[in-house]
């Protein structure tokens, strides 16, 4: 799954290859991991338990302590993955430089969010656009493998507000 106003600059098999790298996502520029971009097998059990969580924030009254529900249901259950199945590996600085790490018989990528202009520059384009969503690119180590953002974007979530809003469907 990635949002459609990513840019990819690269096939989706030199971000997730099985049995190589059998999940990937980002952490954010800002804060926690980055829904946007979510990668693995169907049923893979970071995809289950961060569903599981998401299911819990639209059915607790108290998830207005909270907006981000995306964001924190999959940084939790990146968390809680990490913590059973690599023992022993400092996971936290692969995902500094947006590298991957190998937990039990699963290859996990945490690509790094992060701006052009901290990075050697940025595009013709994309480097001073009055939305610094622009200058957001994925990183794995110096490579540059998307945009966070489609060029001709101007705003976070292209004018939509489903993000702001309480499931309509759950009671």
């Amino acid at each position: 799954y990635a949002d459609l106003d990513f840019e990819f600059r690269v096939p989706w098999s030199k971000i997730v290859t099985p049995g190589i790298i059998d999940f990937a996502t980002a952490k954010s520029s800002v804060a926690g991991m980055l829904n946007a971009i979510q990668a693995g097998p169907a049923g893979h059990p970071i995809f289950k338990a961060s569903f599981d969580k998401l299911l819990a924030w639209y059915k607790s009254p108290y998830n207005q302590d909270s907006p981000n529900a995306g964001v924190d249901a999959l940084e939790k259950a990146v968390t809680e993955f990490e913590t059973l199945n690599c023992p022993g590996e400092e996971v936290q600085a692969y995902h500094e430089v947006g590298m991957s790490v190998t937990c039990g018989d699963q290859g996990i990528r945490i690509l790094r969010e992060d701006d052009c202009t901290r990075r050697g520059g940025c595009p013709e384009g994309r480097e001073g656009s009055f939305f610094g969503g622009l200058n957001l690119g994925l990183y794995s180590g110096k490579e540059l493998l998307a945009w966070s953002r489609y060029k001709a974007g101007t705003n976070l979530g292209c004018n939509s507000a489903g993000h702001e809003m309480r499931s309509h469907f759950l009671s």
